[in-house]
Parts: C-alpha cells; structure tokens; sequence
C-alpha cells in the first residue's frame, strides 16, 4: 500500500511540474526531480515516463529537447523488453526530426519503427509510415525514392480500400510529379484525388485538389483552365468558411489575372488577399502578397501607388528578418522608384539589394573578400608612392607597361587566330562525321523495313499454311479410317499395320499444324489487353486438364491468394498456364507428378512459377528448349511437337515479360515467367477505353 501511494505522489509530482511550465523554466531542475521520481519506479514505468516529457517538449515545438527524452523512452523501453513501446516512442522521434527538417534522421527512425512493429502492425499504419518516407524524400528531392514508397503505401491502401490515406498518398504522387516539372502526370494524379474527394464529400480535400490542379494549368501554360480552377477552389473556401484557403486562392487568382493582364481583377483579388492575411497575423504571406500587388501597378504605369506598399513590404520584411522576401521587395522597390523618376532612392534601394543578396548567400566570404581587397589596395597606393618618390624612374614605367601591353595584345591576336583556325577544321571534321552518321543511319533504316516486311509475309506464310492444310490431312485421316474400317478382314496384319501408321502421322501432323497455328496466332496479332483475373484463370485451365491430372494422380497446388489481377490477353494467359502445367503433367519421374504455381511481387512485375518434380532438364539444355521444334526426347518416349515452349516464350516477351527455367536433372523444373505493372495513369487510360467501348 506504502509502495501504491509512493507512485501516485510522484506521478502527481510530475503532472504538477509539467502543468505549471517548469519544464520550460527549469530543465536542470526537472531532471534532478525526475532521477529522484524515477527511483521509486520500476525499470518498466521509465520509457513511459521519458515518452510524456518527450511529448510535452514537442507540443511546445521544443523538438530537439522532444528527440532528447524520445531517444531515452526508447533506450528504457528495450531494456524492458518492451517491444511497442520503444516502437511508439521511434515512431514519435522520426515524426519530431521531420519537423527541424532532419528529413534523413526522420526516414530512419520511420524505418527503425516499421522494423520494431514487424507483422503486429496494421497495413492501414504501415501505408501511412511508408507515405510519411514517401514525402521525406521528396522534400529532399530524392524522386524514385518517394516514387518507390509512395507506390508501396498507395498499393496497401487500395487493397484495404482506405479512401482517406489513398486520398492524401495520390495528392503526393501529383505534388511529386509536380516538382519535377512533370504537369501532365501530376494532373492526371490530382483529378483522381479530386474524384475520390467528391465522392467522398471531404471538402478539404476537395479545395486542396482544385488548387493544385489550378496551379499545374499555370505551369503547362492553360491560363483560362488555371483561373477556372481557382475560382472554384476560391468560391469552396468561402463557402467553408475557411479565411486561409479564401487568402491563397485569391492570390493565386491574382497572379493568373495579372498573368492575363486584367489588372482590375487582379488587385480586387490581392486586396482581399491581404486583408485576410493581416487578420490572420500572416507577415510572410503579407510580404508576397503586397510585392505582387505592387507588380500591378508598375504594370500600370502607376509607381507612385506601388512605392508606399512596397516600403511597408520592406519594414515587415526587416522586422522578421526575411531577408529572401526582402530581396524580391527591394527588386521592384528600385524599379518602381526608378519610374516614379526617383534615381538617388532608387540607386540606393539597388545598394542595398546587392548588400542584402551577398548576406543571404556568404556573409562571411564576402567580409573576407573585402578585407582582403582592401589590404590589396594598401598595398598597391604604397607602392605606387614609393616608386613616385623616384622621378626619374617614372618614364621607364610608362615605356615598359606601353612595351608589356602591346606585346600582350600580339599573343592575344595570334592567340585567337590559331584558336579560330583550329575551330574551323574541328567544324568541318564534326559535319563530315555528321553526314556519314546520317548516310548509315538512312542504310539501317532501309533494311530495318526490309526485314519488318520479310518477317510480316513470314508470319502470314505460317499462319495460312498451317490453317490451309488442316483440311487436306483431316480427308486423308478421315478416308484412311474408313478404308481401315471396311477392308480391315481384307487385309493382311502388314497392312493394318501400314494403316495404323497412317493414322498416327495423320494425328500427329494434326497436333503440330495446332500448335503451329497457335504460334503463328501469337506472332501475328496485337495483343487486345485487359483485367485478368489469374485466379480465375487458373480454374479455368485446371478444369481444362482435369481428365489428365486424373489419369495420372497428379497433385496440382496452386496458392490462390497470391494470384493478383494483371492486365494481359485473357486467351494467351490461358494457353500460357496450360501449356507449362500439360508439360509439368507430362514430363513426370518415377513417383505421381506434383504441381505447385503461385507468384509473388517484385518492383513494378508480378513473378509467376510453375514448379514440378519431374525428370528436370540438363544445364546445357536451359536455354534451348525454348526454341522452335526443340525436343530433348524422342517422340515414342513422350509425346509434343516442340512448339508449347516456343509458345510460351512468344507470349511472355508480347506482354512485356521475360520468362526462363532453373532445373536439375531427376529433380523437376521451376518455370518462371514475368508479367510487367503498367503505370497508374496507363491503368486509369486502359479502365477508360474499356467504359468508352461498353457505352
């Protein structure tokens, strides 16, 4: 009981100093305080303890103090083996390190945590951590690295549909797209957002989406698209009554009407602007605000408007020390004051521009600079007076610099005549390299279309003969059993022999016209892409081969849960799975064949396998059984007309994939085969072709 009330007086001990800003005050005082409440504490109570403080800290925006005691929460809770909470306090220091800008640090406390929740943590959390990642590095311009994890979280979150972190993971993907001057496919991310927003009613969301899309329209040039845009982010945020949203927009509206030069409408918008922002208390958002106001009335030929703004632009700007704001404040104060016909003031604005751009750039480099020129000139006036004391000496001077300049000019001259001449020769080797470039290119080209026409009539050759001669081996096959079936008592056991051999080829050639019309199929079409379900598919060819999987107890395995949804020809997805499983079936050991096909992700392709434990394939024989007609056995040993592989290969490459085999001989095969991830906005294009097609 003694121990119980122990806990609560120091419990409230430290609530006590939390709540009346000792923290703040007294941090020496606090942490004598805290070893002493610590030591009546068990080692467990500690990281939480550490984590509260850490806490109090960063919602006074004292971040590095947060970080501090975060760092020591964490230290105390793996003592304790106390797994969640060393990750929460992780979590809470990368969160701390992205608000001081320490991008990095924050990326690795993020990845530290992901580590530490392992399976335990939600996927809805997860997409949110690896999003957070996402912006990081996109704030620290490291675009595949935000490309790579803001995929990764905008994937989970589709699949546990979770509207609202999509929402905000696909507005980064356009902002990130934005960045790298990409407009077009930051727009297309943008008006996704915007959809999902409007669906969803989230009208935040939905102002956000119309601002950007407005800014992306200015940036690609469409001024009347970005002003459309704007005035209905502007007219949403009235109508939410939000003030801050009301003062961006109409200063964007502003600059879009300054842009098109209806200076009336601009200034309407910048006043409002800047109303909004003085109530606000927004000094920066002021400084930008009354420094494109200004832009307008030199536009208008009217400094003597844009002049006392500007000054009061300027005076905000020294009082908060935003020396980049101040530098674009003093460009158009000098120019306004130069209008106004005011050259001292503006002679001495442009003074102090320059002083104020070498501070933002190097202070120090600059005070050094002059110092060391200063100490040039001393230098350079003592030797000047030194050599004046000496009358006599003073002609000499001037003869020896007329002598040093002008044999200096020579060089100079023979200089850049040599340099020009050897500039001449250059020109013309470069045109003449250039042309014989361009004469082998034009030679390339030619037989490119040559063998494009060759390889045209060769697949349509293919194609027509293994289709035109079906017909005349279907007659012979189909006389030769009749005549089998009505003369069989007239013919000797040589003769119903020949008949049977007949009858074999005919079946025999059949099959390999088959095949070779599905090659040639393959090889001759576009490939007509859609969503496939591979999941389905499987069933499909499962059922395709059942009689077969049947006569020979096979075992098939298929792991339906990972089989994703792809976009591919349905028709050669399936002859695909259905080839590679027959010949899994076919090619069997000693013991009942088993089949095992399932898939995994990796990076922007799905990987597929079809493993077996069949005879395997020799090392030398990897790579060439995916050549047409290759067969590895002989026809009486097992059936096939070494085309199912080639097959295989041709509708692998057509969708983009690669496909190979990793084998050893008596030990089965794994064939793999690759189906690429199109890109979001080739997604969103196919899924709009495919609506258009259906209405």
């Amino acid at each position: 009981m003694k121990h119980i009330l122990t806990k609560i007086a120091g419990t409230l001990a430290l609530v006590t100093c939390l709540s009346s800003g000792i923290l703040a005050s007294q941090p020496d005082t606090l942490d004598a305080a805290l070893v002493n409440y610590l030591a009546e504490k068990q080692k467990e109570g500690k990281s939480k303890t550490f984590y509260d403080i850490g806490e109090y800290y960063s919602g006074k925006r004292a971040y590095d103090q947060a970080i501090s005691y975060y760092q020591k929460a964490v230290d105390a809770a793996i003592r304790a083996k106390d797994m969640a909470q060393a990750a929460e306090a992780t979590y809470a220091m990368a969160k701390a390190y992205a608000r001081i800008n320490e991008y990095e640090k924050s990326n690795e406390q993020y990845l530290t945590y992901l580590n530490l929740r392992g399976d335990d943590l939600s996927p809805k959390r997860r997409a949110l951590v690896l999003a957070k990642i996402g912006k990081n590095h996109e704030v620290m311009g490291a675009f595949e690295e935000a490309y790579k994890y803001l995929m990764e979280a905008m994937n989970i979150q589709e699949s546990i549909n979770d509207t609202k972190g999509l929402l905000s993971t696909l507005y980064e993907l356009g902002t990130l797209f934005f960045y790298q001057k990409n407009y077009t496919e930051a727009l297309s991310y943008y008006q996704r957002v915007l959809e999902f927003a409007q669906k969803s009613g989230n009208q935040r969301s939905v102002y956000s989406c119309l601002d950007a899309i407005g800014g992306t329209y200015q940036r690609l040039g469409d001024i009347d698209q970005a002003a459309s845009y704007g005035l209905q982010a502007y007219e949403l945020a009235k109508a939410m009554q939000y003030k801050g949203g009301v003062a961006y927009s109409a200063h964007n509206l502003g600059a879009l009407y300054l842009q098109k030069k209806e200076y009336d409408r601009a200034l309407r918008f910048f006043e409002e602007a800047l109303r909004l922002k003085k109530e606000m208390g927004n000094l920066h958002g002021q400084i930008g605000t009354i420094t494109a106001t200004a832009a307008v009335y030199i536009a208008l030929d009217q400094p003597e408007n844009a002049i006392p703004i500007l000054e009061e632009a300027r005076d905000i700007a020294l009082r908060i020390d935003a020396r980049n704001q101040l530098l674009e404040v003093y460009k158009i104060l000098a120019q306004a004051y130069h209008d106004a016909k005011k050259p001292g003031q503006a002679y001495e604005t442009l003074n102090r521009l320059i002083s104020v751009k070498d501070s933002v750039f190097n202070e120090n480099m600059v005070a050094k600079m002059q110092e060391i020129k200063t100490n040039y000139e001393l230098q350079k006036k003592e030797a000047q007076i030194a050599l004046l004391q000496k009358e006599g000496e003073i002609d000499t001077l001037y003869v020896s610099i007329a002598l040093g300049s002008g044999v200096f000019l020579l060089i100079v001259i023979i200089l850049l005549f040599r340099q020009n001449r050897a500039q001449l020769r250059t020109n013309a080797l470069l045109e003449e390299k250039n042309r014989a470039i361009y004469e082998a290119n034009e030679k390339i080209a030619r037989q490119n279309r040559k063998l494009e026409s060759s390889n045209e009539e060769l697949k349509q050759f293919a194609y027509v003969a293994s289709h035109d001669l079906k017909e005349p081996l279907r007659m012979i096959g189909s006389y030769t059993s009749l005549l089998k079936r009505r003369y069989v008592s007239h013919l000797d056991e040589t003769a119903n022999e020949f008949m049977d051999f007949v009858v074999d080829g005919v079946k025999r050639m059949e099959n390999l016209l088959n095949d070779l019309l599905t090659y040639s199929r393959v090889n001759s079409r576009e490939l007509e892409l859609e969503k496939v379900n591979t999941e389905m598919t499987l069933s499909v060819v499962l059922n395709t081969l059942r009689q077969t999987i049947e006569e020979q107890n096979a075992e098939v395995r298929v792991n339906f849960k990972n089989l994703p949804e792809v976009r591919a020809s349905k028709t050669h997805l399936n002859q695909l799975f259905q080839n590679l499983i027959s010949n899994a079936l076919k090619f069997k050991g000693q013991n009942p064949p088993v089949v095992e096909v399932d898939c995994r992700r990796e990076g922007n392709e799905y990987i597929f396998w079809v493993k077996d434990n069949g005879i395997g394939i020799s090392a030398e024989n990897l790579e060439k059984i995916f050549e047409m007609f290759r067969r590895l056995h002989s026809k009486q040993a097992y059936e096939g007309s070494g085309i199912g592989l080639a097959t295989c290969k041709k509708i692998v490459e057509k969708h983009g994939g690669r496909i190979w085999v990793e084998s050893e001989v008596g030990k089965g095969s794994t064939f793999y085969f690759t189906i690429p991830i199109p890109e979001t906005t080739d997604v969103l294009k196919a899924d709009l072709l495919e609506e258009t097609r259906a209405n």
